[in-house]
């Protein structure tokens, strides 16, 4: 691996991470209204800022922000469980797979991007 892909990998989970904090505010936003959507309530708005924050860390190549970005997703998805059984929403899961894997690629990208940097 080189320092680029290392940059990629670490590009492509800070925009996952992004993209969930997005959906978690447009889910809390249309909350207030009294839409439910993803099962998100008024306390998305906290996630949103968590999210935010790790994936801004991520941004600037903070391995500890990369590994809790991965479990603060996992925790998340472990707390939904219940809404998406009932629901049925299997495309959820898939959803969630996806973004797992772009976490978890940028958890290999930051480490690898400070082992080249170290380096060089």
């Amino acid at each position: 691996m080189n320092i680029e892909k290392a940059n990629k990998l670490i590009k492509d989970a800070y925009i996952a991470g992004g993209l969930v904090a997005v959906a978690t505010l447009i889910g809390s936003v249309l909350s207030l209204f009294g839409i439910k959507v993803f099962n998100i309530d008024i306390y998305g708005f906290i996630d949103v800022i968590i999210l935010s924050s790790l994936s801004f860390g991520l941004y600037r190549k903070s391995r500890v922000c990369a590994i809790f970005l991965l479990i603060f997703y996992l925790f998340s998805r472990v707390v939904q469980i219940p809404f998406v059984v009932k629901n049925n929403l299997y495309a959820s899961y898939i959803v969630a797979i996806v973004f797992i894997y772009y976490f978890v690629q940028g958890i290999i990208g930051t480490v690898y991007y400070h082992k080249l940097s170290k380096t060089k």
